[in-house]
Parts: structure tokens; sequence; C-alpha cells
């Protein structure tokens, strides 16, 4: 009796232990198969390259089956063992991107001699994958110079570059139209979305129909090769004339990027809108004529042939009524950092 209960204890045991081997290797063998190599994304910090106090850093993210990227991006730091979990590290997120596709981000706010490294990095449930580390140096050798500028001197010129378009009911698309300087800074010419050009300009009829001017002006430009180009526009906007005064309609204007022309009002809400400048609300009677120069960056993903539209909302309401006479384009310049060249 004594010996059998005995061996039943012992096989217990045994069984015991055996069960208890098992969960320990299972639980191993999952901890493995997370941590090992070849469940991390394979990750490539493909360049990294400065122009003057901005640079440019492009990263590909190859993810094996099953595995599921949280979190990817860049860690820029002024030593080589940059930690993206170090508060010293500059982290910049690059997330929602398709794998094995090089993305390509802006670095900015760097310091004029400082030597910065930079490596991807990819996290998922087992760790965190790395890519080479790369170097470069900001430096203050870098400056705007303009790469094409509009002649608004040379009606001919001009008009050949750009197009307008003319969308819902408006009585006038962009037209170019002498200015005479007569407005402001006007440099003999310029586009006009507005009801001076040219019926109320030409024959001074306040009593013209409601309508919105909601047209386009577009021209086509090639950034292929340009590092982070501006666009440029000067315009003025008329908020009233002949003693009107139009307190609650400033005029204003969008700057609109797109692979292809705009030539419907459903075209433009998939453009991508980069700037917007609005005219001031309740003018004065010193400011009736407002003049601003705004300048937009061009986002990376259109370092190539794309167009720029100009979408004016100037409005104009019949009459006394209250509105706006519209909006004059006449300064349109593209931009973008070059080497300065040694004096």
């Amino acid at each position: 009796m004594k010996t059998t209960n005995i061996f039943r204890a012992l096989l217990l045991g045994f069984t015991l232990a055996a069960f208890t081997g098992c969960g320990e290797d299972l639980e191993k063998a999952d901890y493995d198969r997370v941590h090992t190599p070849e469940t991390l994304p394979a990750v490539t910090t493909v360049s990294a390259e400065a122009f003057g106090i901005v640079a440019k850093a492009t990263l590909s993210v190859t993810v094996p089956e099953g595995v599921t990227v949280k979190e990817s991006g860049f860690a820029l730091g002024t030593t080589p063992d940059a930690d993206p979990t170090a508060p010293t590290t500059r982290v910049i997120m690059i997330n929602n991107m398709t794998p094995g596709e090089a993305v390509t981000t802006s670095l900015t706010n760097l310091t004029s001699g400082t030597k910065y490294y930079i490596k991807a990095f990819a996290t998922v449930e087992g760790g965190i994958a790395y890519g080479e580390v790369k170097e470069f140096t900001a430096t203050d050798d870098y400056g705007y110079t303009a790469d094409y500028a509009a002649d608004f001197t040379d009606p001919a010129a001009v008009s050949a570059d750009f197009k307008a378009v003319k969308l819902g009911n408006t009585v006038n698309p962009f037209t170019l139209v002498p200015l005479d300087g007569m407005f402001g800074p006007g440099a003999g010419y310029g586009f006009s979305s507005s009801v001076f050009a040219p019926d109320f300009y030409q024959t001074g009829n306040a009593s013209i129909a409601s309508y919105d001017e909601n047209n386009l002006l577009t021209y086509e430009a090639d950034f292929t090769g340009k590092n982070f180009p501006t666009v440029t526009v000067g315009a003025f906007n008329i908020a009233a004339f002949f003693g009107q005064n139009y307190p609650t309609n400033p005029g204003s204007f969008d700057v609109l990027l797109s692979e292809s022309p705009i030539t419907t009002a459903d075209e433009l809400s998939a453009a991508t809108r980069i700037g917007t400048c609005t005219f001031s609300t309740n003018p004065s009677d010193t400011d009736k004529f407002q003049y601003k120069v705004v300048t937009y960056d061009v986002p990376l993903q259109f370092d190539v042939k794309c167009y720029i539209t100009i979408h004016n909302h100037a409005t104009f309401v019949n009459g006394g009524n209250g509105g706006n006479f519209g909006m004059f384009v006449d300064h349109f310049e593209l931009s973008s950092l070059k080497k300065k060249t040694a004096q």
C-alpha cells in the first residue's frame, strides 16, 4: 500500500514537471518567434542630404508577412547612436506608409555648422528595427533664388504662361487688364477676377447683378530637381469703389497644387491647398485697395511637374448692398534653394 502511494506521488510529480516544461517551451518559442530577425522589418535609410539649414531624408520599410508596423520614421541627433526613445533625440514620424515604398520627408530648424546623424526605424510588436546611420552637416551657404517670375509688363508673354478657367455663376474670368499703377504697386498689367475686368471699370455700371467670383488662374510648373521650392503670389483686393463700403465680405484666394489641371469645381476638393490669403474685413477708407504678397512652401510630393492654381473667392453683390469688387494678381514667382556663389 505504501509502495503504491509512493509510486503515485512520483508519477504525479513527473506529470506536473512534464506539463510545466511544455508551458515554458511554448512561451519561449513564442518569444523567439516574435524577436527573431526574420520577423522584424527590413529598414533602409535611403539617403539624407542637407541644403543649408534644411534637409531631405528618405526611408523604406519592407515588412514580413503577418507583421504589423506600429510606428516608423527617423531618429535625428548629434551623435551616431541616436535612439528614438531617448529624450534628446528628435523623432520625425512617418506613418501609414506603403511597405517597400521609399518615402521622403523634410527636416527643418537645423543649426548651421552642426553635424547631424540620422537613421530610419520601424517598431513592431517584437521590438525596433533600424536602418543604417547617415550623416550630414547643416550650413548657411544656401539661399532662395527665383526660377521663374511672371513679367506683367509683357502682356503677350504672361498671357501665354497662364490659363484662366471660369467656374460657377461668374461674370468675368481672370482677364489680363492694364493697371497703370492706379490701384497700388501694379506693374503695368495684371490678371483680374473682378467686375472691373472689363465691365465695371469701363462702364461704371454699379447695378450689375449679384454673382460669385469663383475663378481659377493656372500655371504649369516643373519642380523636378528643385530644392524646397516656394510659390509667391502678389495680389490686391478692391474692397470698395466710388465711395461705397463693403464691411462683411473680404476678398480671399487659395493657392492649390494638383497633378492635372483643374477645369471643374468638383476637382477643387482633390487638389492640395498650400495656403490661403484673406484680405481685411471692414477695411477703412485708407485701405480700400489692400495689397498682399504671400509665399508658400511646395510639399515634397510635388517635386515634379504639377499645376499651380490661384482660386479667387472675391464676391460682388448688387450695387451698394455689400460685397467685394474683386482681386488683381500682379506678381507670381517660383523660387528654390540654391548654393550661394562664392564672392
